[in-house]
């Protein structure tokens, strides 16, 4: 029978609390898929109070961990949870989760502050070490205490991205510092790119725009509703250039 590493980690952490202290870690245990670009990673997601671990069953370099202080803002669209941080961890700063067996709420619920009590430090410290320790010493373990903040996007547009067989429809948004285009369909089409590291981006027409980003392939977005007018292509185009300054 294959070994649970994530079971294991979670038993070695509760192991690792005080016993006195061990009723007060609440764990929420989850199978999912994370979206990574050009596929997914299947994995397991697990929720104490303060600290939110991904490990990865067969990609060890893709697990991390993320503490609640550093999430900036959460939503759920069907059983997919993205979560974006404050700081980049593991290298981005949006995940997007496929969360199987119904526990979307319950992780979305957590993260944004609803758990029932405050984790020891004690404990958040051996869930990091024992995190690390199953992994390898291959993830990196986000650790800053920052205070989050709810960013609204700068714009906002209903997009739908065709494949070579069918499409898939989500939301494209624009923020200070970077654009993201989130799947509604398809969590593994989702993709962020920094403002900075954008090489060019075109408006065809009011409903089509193509992103091409220094590293990677280009993205065509067709537009819906009202489309992006001139003026606001013309503040995207501005704050993309303000990104690309030393």
């Amino acid at each position: 029978m294959k070994t649970n590493l994530f079971s294991t980690l979670i038993v070695a952490t509760l192991l690792l609390a005080p016993l006195a202290l061990r009723a007060q870690v609440p764990v929420a245990v989850a199978g999912a898929e994370l979206a990574i670009p050009f596929g997914s990673v299947a994995g397991q997601l697990a929720a104490t109070n303060d600290v939110f671990i991904f490990i990865g069953d067969e990609r060890k370099d893709a697990s991390f961990a993320i503490r609640r202080a550093n999430i900036r803002n959460v939503s759920v669209a069907g059983d997919v949870l993205t979560i974006e941080t404050v700081e980049a961890v593991n290298g981005g700063t949006m995940f997007n989760f496929k969360i199987s067996g119904g526990e979307v709420s319950k992780m979305s619920e957590w993260a944004r502050g609803n758990a029932p009590t405050a984790m020891p430090a004690g404990a958040a410290s051996a869930a990091l070490a024992a995190s690390a320790t199953a992994t390898g010493g291959g993830a990196v373990m986000e650790t800053k205490g920052l205070s989050a903040t709810n960013q609204e996007p700068l714009f906002s547009y209903d997009a739908q991205h065709k494949h070579t067989f069918g499409s898939c429809t989500g939301k494209l948004d624009v923020f200070e510092d970077r654009m993201s285009y989130d799947s509604l369909d398809n969590v593994s089409d989702s993709e962020q790119w920094q403002l900075q590291g954008i090489k060019e981006m075109e408006r065809k027409n009011p409903y089509k725009v193509v992103i091409k980003p220094f590293v990677g392939s280009k993205q065509t977005l067709e537009l819906v509703g009202g489309g992006m007018s001139s003026s606001d292509f013309q503040e995207i185009q501005r704050l993309i250039s303000k990104n690309r300054r030393p």
